[in-house]
Protein backbone atom coordinates (compact mmCIF):
# COMPACT_ATOMS: atom_id res chain seq x y z
CA UNK A 1 0.00 0.00 0.00
CA UNK A 2 1.19 3.41 -0.89
CA UNK A 3 1.46 6.37 1.39
CA UNK A 4 1.07 9.43 1.27
CA UNK A 5 0.66 12.72 3.70
CA UNK A 6 -1.43 15.37 1.50
CA UNK A 7 -1.67 19.08 2.26
CA UNK A 8 -4.05 21.42 0.43
CA UNK A 9 -5.79 24.47 -0.11
CA UNK A 10 -5.39 27.32 2.51
CA UNK A 11 -5.74 31.14 2.56
CA UNK A 12 -5.51 32.14 -1.42
CA UNK A 13 -4.42 29.08 -2.89
CA UNK A 14 -5.62 26.13 -4.29
CA UNK A 15 -2.43 24.21 -4.29
CA UNK A 16 -1.73 20.17 -2.63
CA UNK A 17 1.20 19.12 -1.70
CA UNK A 18 1.94 15.31 -1.72
CA UNK A 19 4.61 13.35 0.52
CA UNK A 20 5.19 9.97 -0.35
CA UNK A 21 6.28 8.01 2.57
CA UNK A 22 5.79 4.39 1.55
CA UNK A 23 5.41 2.17 -1.45
CA UNK A 24 3.90 -1.48 -1.07
CA UNK A 25 5.90 -2.99 1.72
CA UNK A 26 8.57 -0.29 1.40
CA UNK A 27 9.31 2.60 3.72
CA UNK A 28 10.99 5.23 1.93
CA UNK A 29 13.98 6.85 4.04
CA UNK A 30 13.19 10.05 5.75
CA UNK A 31 16.34 11.75 4.21
CA UNK A 32 14.52 10.46 0.94
CA UNK A 33 10.97 11.98 1.02
CA UNK A 34 10.06 15.22 -0.36
CA UNK A 35 7.49 17.41 -1.25
CA UNK A 36 5.68 17.77 -4.76
CA UNK A 37 3.10 19.46 -6.13
CA UNK A 38 -0.12 17.42 -6.40
CA UNK A 39 -3.47 18.35 -8.73
CA UNK A 40 -4.41 21.56 -7.43
CA UNK A 41 -8.55 21.75 -5.49
CA UNK A 42 -10.93 22.37 -7.75
CA UNK A 43 -11.63 25.54 -5.60
CA UNK A 44 -10.63 27.34 -2.95
CA UNK A 45 -11.16 26.19 0.59
CA UNK A 46 -9.59 27.57 3.67
CA UNK A 47 -10.72 26.19 7.24
CA UNK A 48 -11.74 23.27 6.01
CA UNK A 49 -12.26 19.31 7.94
CA UNK A 50 -10.35 16.34 6.20
CA UNK A 51 -10.83 13.21 6.91
CA UNK A 52 -9.67 9.64 5.06
CA UNK A 53 -12.29 6.98 3.99
CA UNK A 54 -12.36 3.78 6.29
CA UNK A 55 -10.18 1.73 3.55
CA UNK A 56 -7.76 4.51 3.34
CA UNK A 57 -8.53 5.10 -0.49
CA UNK A 58 -9.39 8.14 0.07
CA UNK A 59 -9.24 11.69 1.28
CA UNK A 60 -12.18 14.10 1.91
CA UNK A 61 -11.80 17.78 2.40
CA UNK A 62 -15.15 19.27 3.97
CA UNK A 63 -16.63 23.04 4.16
CA UNK A 64 -14.59 26.09 4.83
CA UNK A 65 -14.45 29.32 3.16
CA UNK A 66 -14.30 30.03 -0.44
CA UNK A 67 -12.04 32.54 -2.24
CA UNK A 68 -13.46 35.43 -0.61
CA UNK A 69 -13.02 34.34 3.12
CA UNK A 70 -16.54 34.93 4.57
CA UNK A 71 -19.70 32.56 3.34
CA UNK A 72 -19.42 28.55 4.85
CA UNK A 73 -19.01 26.03 2.18
CA UNK A 74 -21.01 22.79 1.89
CA UNK A 75 -18.78 21.45 -0.70
CA UNK A 76 -16.73 18.01 0.07
CA UNK A 77 -13.78 17.56 -2.81
CA UNK A 78 -12.52 13.68 -3.03
CA UNK A 79 -9.03 13.34 -3.26
CA UNK A 80 -8.18 9.73 -4.82
CA UNK A 81 -4.61 8.36 -6.45
CA UNK A 82 -4.20 5.49 -8.64
CA UNK A 83 -0.94 4.57 -9.03
CA UNK A 84 0.52 7.60 -7.50
CA UNK A 85 -1.65 9.56 -10.41
CA UNK A 86 -4.22 11.49 -8.28
CA UNK A 87 -6.95 13.73 -8.70
CA UNK A 88 -9.82 15.95 -6.81
CA UNK A 89 -13.66 15.17 -7.83
CA UNK A 90 -16.78 17.23 -6.55
CA UNK A 91 -19.88 15.09 -7.31
CA UNK A 92 -22.05 18.25 -6.31
CA UNK A 93 -24.87 16.44 -5.46
CA UNK A 94 -23.37 13.24 -3.79
CA UNK A 95 -20.88 15.15 -2.18
CA UNK A 96 -22.31 17.85 -0.86
CA UNK A 97 -22.80 18.73 3.18
CA UNK A 98 -27.28 19.73 3.56
CA UNK A 99 -25.56 22.46 5.82
CA UNK A 100 -22.41 25.15 5.36
CA UNK A 101 -19.33 24.75 7.56
CA UNK A 102 -16.34 26.33 8.85
CA UNK A 103 -13.67 25.14 11.22
CA UNK A 104 -15.46 21.97 12.07
CA UNK A 105 -14.57 18.54 12.64
CA UNK A 106 -14.64 15.80 10.89
CA UNK A 107 -14.04 12.28 12.50
CA UNK A 108 -14.30 8.66 12.18
CA UNK A 109 -16.77 6.76 14.02
CA UNK A 110 -16.68 3.09 14.90
CA UNK A 111 -19.75 0.96 14.67
CA UNK A 112 -19.74 0.00 18.76
CA UNK A 113 -19.14 4.04 19.93
CA UNK A 114 -21.80 5.04 17.08
CA UNK A 115 -24.23 1.77 18.56
CA UNK A 116 -23.60 3.45 22.02
CA UNK A 117 -24.68 6.64 20.91
CA UNK A 118 -27.41 6.32 19.20
CA UNK A 119 -29.05 3.98 22.06
CA UNK A 120 -28.60 6.96 24.66
CA UNK A 121 -30.35 9.20 22.79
Amino acid sequence: MTNIVVVAGGPETKHTELMVTAVGNEKIDHLDIEWTMGPDLPGFQKGAAAITSWDGKKFFTIGGVGEDGQIPMSVIYEFSCFNLVCEWNQNSERLKLTYPRYAAVAMRMPDSLFDRFCEQT
